[in-house]
């Protein structure tokens, strides 16, 4: 076994195809392997701008093949443990470390806002997401990343904001090639509850009206703060495609993690809507960072595009930006850490989830608004 040694050795998992993990990968269920080195990026490390966007599926999704043409790993419960603890771990580590900065009066006095604030702005910056580890699985160009419910559901368990995706009722998902694929069991009816993160959530399979037409959904009721509760509807079959790229600006050097291209989900609240992409943004990550840059960027957005609210008889239809900001993706945290209360006294947990003030910094990049304009 070779950890760390080389570029697709090692990363994590948690959302819906992901705490992944193989023989070559670091935070891996074998107690054999020596520890990663202290503070070290699980991230940047693995990504590859030239390895994304992955094959032509011009003849749909390349990953429904039973043979790919790639090997398949398939992942173990043991893997999504030790991955899941890998990016927890960083996390807290990052937030120990700028908690000591702002002790020692890095950014100024250490009561005041302002270099609380600081401390809080570079940890948005450097924490590890889901949508970090998902881009650097996805974007494999040589090999496929398989899970089931059964392999990732004591981690959803264990961790907070592990994913953004249902693991209930998932038969297969898949990640690699520039593509995620997720299949799952719609078959038979269901109304229970499912554990992501500490929430319980409801979650049904049933017959649903969708576009004026009886269908088969898996349908997950999420709560906001804005909107109380969103229903997210999957259909049996869920994909996009998968990049990460380096941008020098505008307004300033940032590193992308979009998943765009996207069929299969959908979001029912004063009407039902297909985001077409997501995406998040940062300042290049360096973990040895402790100034903030002159431009500091950290951002997260969906696009929705022709987007309209269909409200109450008595009040007009809204329409809204197609691409727009959203918060952040959550840390991946171990709950045991967040309910022991472990974290730093600048960070306030959130309710009914995640930490609060996880926010976009910053605007939202001139070429992105290109890319995913406005209709």
């Amino acid at each position: 076994m070779q950890p760390w040694s080389r570029r697709w050795s090692g990363l994590i998992a948690a959302t819906f195809v992901a705490i992944l993990a193989h023989s070559d990968r670091p935070g891996l269920a074998d107690e054999a392997s020596p520890a990663p080195a202290p503070f070290a990026d699980p991230v940047s490390p693995f990504l590859d701008p030239k390895a994304s966007g992955g094959i032509d599926d011009a003849g749909g999704c390349p990953l429904c093949a039973e043979d790919p043409g790639v090997p398949v790993v398939q992942m173990t419960p043991a893997d999504a443990d030790s991955l899941g603890r890998l990016y927890a771990t960083f996390n807290a580590t990052l937030l120990a470390r700028m908690d000591s900065l702002l002790s020692a009066g890095a950014w100024g006095d250490p009561a005041s806002r302002g270099a609380r604030r600081q401390a809080h702005l570079l940890s948005r910056m450097m924490a590890v997401n889901s949508l970090h580890y998902m881009t650097t699985f996805a974007t494999d160009p040589d090999r496929i990343w398989e899970a089931s419910e059964a392999t990732l559901r004591d981690a959803f368990q264990r961790y907070s904001d592990p994913g953004v995706y249902p693991i209930a009722r998932m038969r297969r998902g898949r990640m690699g090639m520039g593509h995620v694929c997720v299949k799952y069991d719609v078959s038979t009816d269901l109304d229970s509850t499912t554990n992501v993160g500490g929430m319980d959530l409801r979650i049904r399979v049933q017959e649903t009206e969708f576009r004026g037409e009886r269908k088969r959904m898996l349908i997950l009721e999420f709560p906001t703060i804005l909107f109380s509760v969103v229903e997210i509807l999957i259909a049996e079959h869920f994909t996009c495609r998968a990049e990460f790229s380096h941008s020098p600006g505008p307004p300033a050097p940032y590193d992308l993690y979009v998943f765009h291209s996207m069929d299969g989900m959908y979001v029912r609240k004063w009407g039902t809507h297909q985001p077409a992409a997501m995406m998040f943004w940062s300042t290049p990550r360096d973990v040895r960072r402790t100034q903030l840059p002159p431009t500091p960027l950290v951002g997260s957005s969906v696009y929705v595009p022709r987007v309209r609210l269909e409200l109450p008889s008595f009040l007009p239809d809204l329409g809204f930006d197609d691409l727009r900001l959203v918060d952040l993706p959550q840390p991946i945290l171990a709950l045991a850490y967040l309910e022991g209360k472990h974290y730093p006294g600048w960070v306030r947990r959130a309710k009914p989830r995640g930490l609060k003030s996880w926010e976009s910094y910053g605007p939202i990049p001139p070429d992105l608004r290109v890319r995913f304009p406005d209709y």
